[in-house]
C-alpha cells in the first residue's frame, strides 16, 4: 500500500519514529492502529448511547421539550 503524505506530516512521523525508536513503518502502523482503535470504542460507544436512548423512549422514560428546558433554565438560573 502506498500512502503520500505533506512534508509536515512525514517531519513529523519521522520524529515520533525517532522518539521511540522504531522504523517509520512501525511508527505508522503503531499510530494507524491506536487511532483505529479508538475510533471503534468511540462508535462502540455511542452506538450504546443511542441504543440506551430508544429503550428509554420506547420504555417511556423520556419528558417533554418544555419540562426539559425548565429544568434547564432552573438548573443554570436563566
Amino acid at each position: 500500500m502506498q500512502i503520500h503524505l505533506s512534508p509536515e506530516r512525514q517531519a513529523q512521523l519521522s520524529e515520533y519514529a525517532r522518539r521511540h525508536d522504531l522504523d517509520v513503518a512501525s511508527a505508522v502502523d503503531d499510530l494507524l492502529g491506536e487511532a483505529l482503535e479508538s475510533e471503534r470504542l468511540e462508535h462502540q460507544q455511542s452506538v450504546a448511547a443511542l441504543r440506551e436512548g430508544l429503550d428509554d423512549m420506547t420504555a417511556g422514560r423520556v419528558a417533554g421539550i418544555e419540562e426539559t428546558f425548565r429544568k434547564i433554565r432552573a438548573k443554570h438560573g436563566l
